[in-house]
């Protein structure tokens, strides 16, 4: 007999148009102590598949899942995130440039008509973030944020273009 597999909802991600939920499946053994945990990202119709395998504890004895291929790029893309609480992004050392632009995330900017991904382009400096915001469609301005609520909490570096020297 298999051991129980309980599975758990971390979060709701935003590719596209399409809804991804990150599952945390647990497997335990008879005395309680997790044997295996994966983190996996599911569309909602394989989520819908899963919950429908489960009884009324959140627990199955079986579970079957094929994972599709498409979603282990959703989970590189997600894993990319950097919190703040771990490592500030840093300047380039050999220029003494200071200021590091990236992509900053932080789930007070989700807006589902606006920016249904949370995301802006950010800068540090020594004096703190600044975020890029479009005011209209044809300017931007970047403030300060001196609220810590309104600072990322996530960030990636912004990826290099296909046309930099690096890539060719």
């Amino acid at each position: 007999m298999k051991q129980p597999v309980e599975i758990k909802v971390i979060k709701t991600l935003y590719k596209g148009n399409q809804n991804l939920t990150q599952i945390m499946f647990t497997n335990r053994n008879k005395g309680g102590i997790i044997s295996k945990q994966s983190l996996i990202t599911l569309d909602e119709k394989e989520l819908q598949s899963l919950k429908s395998q489960l009884n009324d504890n959140g627990k199955s004895n079986r579970l079957s899942y094929t994972p599709n291929p498409c979603k282990g790029e959703a989970d590189k893309e997600v894993n990319q995130w950097i919190s703040v609480e771990d490592r500030l992004p840093n300047g380039d050392t050999e220029s003494n440039e200071t200021e590091v632009e990236v992509i900053g995330y932080n789930e007070n900017w989700v807006h589902p008509d606006f920016n249904p991904n949370g995301t802006r382009v950010c800068c540090m400096d020594d004096f703190g973030w600044y975020s890029a915001r479009w005011n209209n469609e044809h300017t931007f301005y970047k403030d300060v944020s001196p609220e810590e609520e309104d600072n990322p909490t996530h960030w990636r570096p912004i990826p290099k273009s296909p046309n930099h020297p690096k890539h060719k």
